[in-house]
C-alpha cells in the first residue's frame, strides 16, 4: 500500500516537473507579451496547491508585463493575484487585487472570468461580515 502511494506521487511529481518545464520553454521561446503572461499565469497555477508564495511570485512577474498585455489579460492577473492573497487570508489584498480586476472586466462584460472576481468578492465580504454585500 505505501509502495503505491509512494509511486503515485513520485509520479505526479515527475508530472508536475515535465509541465513546468515545458511551459518554461515556451516562455523562453515566445516574443508575444500576451502569451509569455498567459504562461506565467499556467506556471502559477500548477504551484498554488503546492506553494501560495511562488504561485504569487509568477503572478507578480506577469504583472511586470503589464504595459505590454491586453487589458483582459491584465485583469486576469489582478485576478489570480487576489485569488492567491485571499487563499494566503490576506483579504484586503484580494479585494485590492479583484477591484482591479473588476474595473478591467466592466469594459468587457462577455469576459467569463469575471465571475471568478465576483465570487473572489463575495468571499471577501463575507469573512468581513458584510453578508449583505456578499
Amino acid at each position: 500500500m505505501y509502495i503505491h502511494i509512494g509511486f503515485f506521487i513520485f509520479f505526479c511529481e515527475a508530472l508536475f516537473s515535465q509541465n513546468t518545464d515545458r511551459i518554461k520553454l515556451q516562455y523562453q521561446a515566445s516574443s508575444d507579451p500576451d502569451q509569455k503572461a498567459n504562461l506565467l499565469i499556467k506556471t502559477g497555477h500548477l504551484l498554488e496547491k503546492k506553494n501560495l508564495d511562488s504561485s504569487l511570485f509568477y503572478y507578480k512577474k506577469a504583472l511586470t508585463l503589464e504595459k505590454k498585455i491586453t487589458d483582459t489579460i491584465l485583469a486576469k492577473v489582478y485576478c489570480n493575484i487576489g485569488t492567491a492573497n485571499l487563499l494566503k487570508g490576506n483579504i484586503d489584498i484580494c479585494l485590492e487585487y479583484q477591484l482591479k480586476a473588476l474595473k478591467i472586466y466592466e469594459r468587457y462584460p462577455a469576459q467569463p472570468d469575471v465571475i471568478k472576481v465576483y465570487n473572489s468578492m463575495a468571499l471577501v465580504y463575507f469573512y468581513q461580515g458584510y453578508f449583505e454585500i456578499a
